[in-house]
């Protein structure tokens, strides 16, 4: 339909009678000329603002017009951890009959905003010590809608696989789980924690009599455990054999034991041998060596009819590296030995 349609009669409007424009009694050139707007007709869109108010905001168009949706920016929010975005636009406000797009007829249209509300769910920063997933096993989402159940499992890592201590709350709430599955009704925004302590492992030990041992008997998963062996006033010229398990363990410079990294139960066996002794014991090999050793190759120690004999370069070095006893080692090559006791 044609509105404001113009007749001009050399720029003369003319008006029709019947609908049939006349010019009478020509004499002349005459220029016609028309003008005309067509129907306009507009979406009213009916959505919310920020603080939940009804708003409306019109787009108008001529037949057969596409015209586009209001954008995000302008419908949906984000407030003290609430999302509230457009679902979609229905022709009812009872939201039946949901529009995918907007194309002018011979009406005027109005369409409503269907909201869907959504709460931030903040996730904690495990540190390596844990990690939640869905029951399908993938990362929890950190936007969950109204009212939605999150269900979620807490994957203990290596270090914390004891889950000793272990609690999970949803705000201030202990979740409990049911079947290692932990859940929570959305209702409002929440904060998901988790705290768990590391693995804890026992340490047991065996010491000879006359020797004190000092050392916790508990150590953390991964941390670095530590203890010292003294020994009696009558005891000090004997020779700690110190086993971990099958690991023969020697002192650092400050007369320390240590074991690395424990990931496991730790079993210390603690045997004192007489030099003599401790000649024939194939756990002593190696144990105490030090840049000084008996070689018969560097010519500081020499084989006479199973007789040793020292030069004084040897003993000298020795005693500068704080050595006290030496025992060598009868293997069948006969040339290596090596020094033991610079802590004692």
């Amino acid at each position: 339909q044609l509105n404001d349609l113009s007749i001009l009669d050399n720029n003369v409007a003319i008006t029709a009678t019947d609908g049939v424009y006349t010019i009478s009694d020509i004499q002349e050139n005459h220029s016609i000329t028309a003008s005309a707007t067509k129907d306009m007709y507009k979406v009213t869109f009916h959505y919310e603002d920020e603080a939940g108010q009804a708003k409306t905001s019109e787009k108008k168009g001529i037949i057969g017009a596409s015209i586009e949706f209001p954008s995000g920016d302008e419908t949906n929010h984000v407030k003290d951890r609430v999302h509230t975005s457009v679902e979609g636009w229905y022709k009812e406000e009872g939201y039946v009959n949901k529009v995918e797009e907007v194309t002018i007829d011979h009406s005027n249209v109005d369409l409503y905003a269907k909201y869907l509300t959504q709460y931030e769910v903040g996730l904690p920063d495990a540190n390596g010590a844990y990690e939640l997933k869905s029951l399908e096993g993938e990362t929890l989402p950190s936007l969950v809608e109204k009212d939605d159940t999150l269900n979620f499992k807490v994957a203990l890592s290596e270090g914390y696989s004891q889950g000793k201590n272990l609690v999970v709350k949803a705000g201030d709430t202990v979740l409990e789980p049911n079947d290692g599955v932990y859940s929570v009704i959305v209702n409002s925004p929440l904060d998901i924690t988790v705290s768990v302590d590391k693995n804890v492992y026992n340490v047991t030990h065996t010491v000879s009599d006359g020797f004190t041992f000092t050392g916790e008997n508990t150590v953390n998963y991964g941390d670095d455990y530590e203890f010292t062996l003294t020994p009696s006033e009558g005891n000090k010229n004997l020779i700690p054999l110190v086993k971990n398990g099958e690991d023969v363990l020697s002192p650092n410079n400050e007369g320390k034991y240590i074991i690395s990294s424990v990931k496991a139960d730790q079993s210390i066996s603690v045997e004192y041998l007489s030099i003599v002794d401790a000649i024939y014991r194939d756990e002593f090999k190696g144990v105490y060596t030090n840049a000084t050793l008996l070689d018969a190759t560097e010519k500081k120690a020499t084989v006479n009819d199973g007789w040793f004999f020292f030069n004084k370069e040897f003993f000298d070095q020795a005693q500068k590296e704080g050595f006290t006893h030496m025992a060598y080692d009868f293997s069948s090559s006969g040339e290596h030995g090596f020094l033991y006791g610079a802590d004692m």
